[in-house]
């Protein structure tokens, strides 16, 4: 095409970056208005290159900043390079996100990054040291909050609002409920996935603890029944929290495990801007109750039944192994 023109999404930080802002160290743009809109197909994926249309602004609150050519050097202190905080706070002055700094941040110019509007996802650590994460986290409700930027010892915050989506009728009462399901359901899969976990490390470190015994000449009977009940309990719980099920949950009878039935309510409630059903208020309830009486039962193991267990093979002389406390070193004969 021999004509065109540019659609440009924010030019407000272009607006902003009068020869002052532009001689400064770091200047922070006022963020506009954003709108947690609800996307779906409209059915115009098939027309080719007969519509013309630009791309859509980031679906978010966009965030613009100038860094200055001197600006990590009048930031820094006693020579160490400062770093670039950005934080997401609510109108009581509540941080409610931290952001990684754009990518290339560290050189002069302009910098743009997008809050998505929502929660940080869910933490999912594993035992390998792996820094896993669930999925994302809910929308905040609509209303004033502030970003704040830090390099070093300059800081500067600025406000903006966040809208719901007009095309969305709700009442801000039932927002609210469902906003705070939300965050509750979303929650909960941290706690789901830290209650499998123990008990998958404390299975492995039974496992342990009976090739140790399989190597003695004579066996312990109280130290095979104690690891017997202990081996009970804990698959009792994994079997609630995941289902003894291994074919995908096709064949899983009745109710889905507890785990996935968290996961399950938090991707139904949050696929739909609404008043949550009475079935699914009820069953985020009954996974709470249950998800709590199965953080008392992992809990109880440790501080119980665990600290038995270690007393027990301390005392017969079963050689360490991991998850133990390690016994004082001996000395002399």
């Amino acid at each position: 095409h021999g004509r065109g023109f540019w659609v440009l999404d924010d030019i407000t930080i272009l607006e902003e970056l009068t020869p002052e802002a532009s001689a400064s160290d770091l200047h922070l743009a006022s963020p506009r208005r954003a709108r947690q809109l609800s996307s779906f197909n409209r059915g115009r994926s098939s027309l080719g290159h007969s519509r013309f249309a630009a791309s859509n602004p980031p679906d978010g609150a966009i965030i613009s900043l100038w860094v200055g050519p001197d600006a990590w050097v009048s930031g820094s202190e006693e020579g160490e390079r400062p770093t670039l905080e950005i934080e997401i706070l609510d109108d009581s002055g509540e941080v409610l996100r931290r952001l990684a700094p754009p990518g290339g941040f560290d050189r002069p110019g302009i910098h743009r990054l997008v809050w998505d509007m929502r929660y940080p996802p869910a933490l999912l650590p594993s035992p390998d040291g792996d820094l896993g994460t669930g999925p994302w986290g809910p929308w905040v409700l609509p209303g004033d909050y502030h970003v704040r930027l830090r390099l070093g010892d300059q800081e500067q915050t600025k406000g903006f609002r966040i809208e719901g989506d007009p095309a969305v009728d709700i009442s801000p009462s039932d927002r609210a409920a469902w906003h705070d399901t939300l965050v509750q359901l979303h929650g909960m899969i941290g706690v789901s996935h830290a209650v499998t976990t123990t008990v998958s490390q404390l299975q492995v470190q039974v496992a342990q603890i009976r090739e140790i015994l399989a190597t003695r000449s004579e066996p312990d009977a109280a130290l095979g029944a104690r690891l017997d009940d202990l081996e009970v309990k804990l698959q009792a719980i994994f079997e609630e929290m995941e289902g003894a099920d291994t074919g995908g949950g096709a064949t899983q009878p009745g109710a889905p495990p507890l785990a996935r039935q968290i996961r399950q309510l938090y991707s139904a409630i949050g696929a739909s801007t609404a008043l949550p059903t009475a079935d699914q208020t009820r069953l985020t309830e009954r996974s709470r109750e249950l998800l709590s009486a199965q953080v008392d039962s992992v809990n109880r193991l440790l501080d119980v039944d665990l600290a038995q267990l270690e007393e027990q093979l301390d005392q017969v002389g079963i050689p360490w192994t991991p998850g133990r406390r390690i016994a004082p070193v001996r000395w002399g004969p």
